[in-house]
């Protein structure tokens, strides 16, 4: 099923900066699939304030409810609708007409991957078939892929983007194969475009799946003994906005590049994480390890090398993980600003 919310359009032109406007800005409306989601709430909302026609396309009417209500654009559209059906994802696309399509929709929390691996392959690889089938109807010229830093080989250094990739989840596999299937949907065509971004550790406000920053800051608000899985695995956790940063930069890129990390070259263990929330909150915190919270697949190290990204980006710096963890404190009350 197709849904779309065509909200009246006002007749009052947007207001522009007086920046000049990117060539991409200038062109049809962005979709982005998976639009109601950790990254993709945020991303609606920036692409909203830089001027861009944004189409939502998410298959939980309830997500896309919530965004519309913190939104409030008449330059963005509704669309309630599930990648995992072809003919849906066909009529999105002609009817959008989009030139610019940003693919966030996936299976990612990766013990239920590991869990359902089938329904990881049919949602991150054959709905990204539908999603690519759709582009090629609508003559898309560009797309955004939201890979992850997974795919890289284990190492005990950052990795590049010419570094090699292996992975040993589910997860990673289906964004290592999502890739090659983004870049030669790409080259298939002359003057189209593909950008695959390998997002490392996210965190931030509003983030609802089970990953281990939401499930220690949700247990420190509540009080009591904290339980953790691995304390010694070192990651590298880089804040929704500042994800959302790169991917607004690289959509209005004339010339986007084919691959690029999105981290901050910063690792952080768990170990250190649970020291630093208790310099935050200003009393010791009490933890505690959980076996259950283990995983076979869990890496010891995994950090970004961010030379390609700050090359594309001068000056761009991530926040620091100190700075972003005291923000979403104090957002839950349990530290002042």
């Amino acid at each position: 099923m197709v849904r779309f919310d065509r909200r009246s359009r006002s007749s009052a032109a947007p207001r522009w900066t007086s920046r000049p406007i990117p060539e991409l800005m200038l062109r049809s409306p962005v979709l982005i699939t998976g639009a109601g989601g950790f990254i993709g709430s945020e991303l609606v909302n920036s692409l909203l304030a830089r001027g861009h026609e944004v189409f939502a396309f998410d298959r939980d009417p309830d997500r896309l409810n919530r965004l519309s209500s913190c939104a409030r654009s008449d330059l963005l559209r509704l669309v309630c609708a599930d990648i995992s059906d072809p003919t849906s994802m066909v009529k999105v696309a002609r009817q959008t007409r989009p030139a610019v399509l940003i693919h966030l929709a996936a299976m990612h929390v990766i013990p239920q991957c590991e869990a359902q691996p089938n329904r990881a392959v049919d949602v991150n690889i054959g709905g990204l078939c539908n999603v690519l089938a759709a582009a090629d109807e609508a003559r898309v010229e560009f797309i955004l892929f939201a890979s992850t830093g997974d795919v890289y080989a284990p190492t005990t250094g950052p990795s590049g983007e010419d570094d090699p990739t292996c992975t040993a989840t589910v997860y990673g596999a289906t964004k290592l194969l999502g890739e090659r299937l983004v870049s030669e949907w790409a080259e298939r065509r002359a003057g189209r475009h593909a950008t695959r971004v390998r997002i490392f550790n996210v965190y931030g406000p509003g983030d609802g799946n089970p990953h281990v920053l939401p499930d220690l800051l949700g247990e420190l608000q509540r009080g009591g003994t904290i339980t953790v899985g691995n304390v010694h695995a070192a990651r590298d956790f880089i804040h929704v906005e500042d994800v959302v940063a790169l991917l607004c930069r690289i959509v209005q890129m004339p010339t986007p590049p084919t691959l690029v990390n999105a981290g901050t070259g910063v690792t952080t263990s768990i170990a250190d994480v649970l020291e630093m929330l208790e310099v935050l909150v200003g009393r010791p915190v009490t933890w505690t390890r959980d076996p259950s919270k283990l995983r076979a697949s869990d890496r010891a190290h995994l950090r970004a090398d961010t030379a390609r990204m700050q090359a594309l980006f001068p000056g761009f710096v991530p926040r620091s993980l100190d700075v972003g963890l005291g923000d979403l404190l104090a957002r839950a009350g349990v530290c002042p600003l």
